[in-house]
Formats: structure tokens, sequence, C-alpha cells
């Protein structure tokens, strides 16, 4: 558990994939410890867990916009943002 990747990527015609950028960005460690401890605690609480989720689409958000900015995309021409894990 390291942190989120973002990539870029155009599709031709064809839908052949062409990477136009890419950044790893480290999870915050107080967010990274949160995680981990869900991860190992067999007793985690529901609300353990939601203020994790939370937390953790927080941070999502706010990098992929940054993403967006530091790599001048044009937002018009996003048609999907994907999340895996």
């Amino acid at each position: 558990m390291d942190g989120l990747d973002l990539v870029a990527v155009r599709f031709d015609n064809r839908q052949h994939p062409t990477m136009l950028c890419h950044q790893t960005l480290p999870y915050p460690s107080p967010l990274k410890q949160a995680l981990l401890d869900l991860a190992v605690e067999p007793s985690a609480t529901i609300d353990a867990m939601c203020t994790a989720d939370t937390w953790l689409g927080g941070f999502y958000a706010e990098q992929i916009n940054d993403f967006i900015h530091s790599y001048s995309l044009d937002r018009k021409r996003i048609s999907a943002i994907d999340s895996h894990g």
C-alpha cells in the first residue's frame, strides 16, 4: 500500500492506448496508517471504515484535480476516471 497511481491515456479510433502522463503520489502518513490499521484489525468498526473511506475519497479527488491541472488536461475531453484496488 504505497499510494495513488495516476495516468492519462488517449485511445485512438481502434482503441489503442497512448500514455500522455503519469504520476505516483504517496498516501499521507496518517491516512496510510488508518488504512493499514483497518487491514489488520479484525475488530475494526463500521464507523472507522466509513471514516477512512471518506478520507480516501477526498484524497483521491484532490489529487486527481491537481493532476488534471498540473498537466493542463482538458476536462471536457476526459471520458472516464477509474479506481481499482
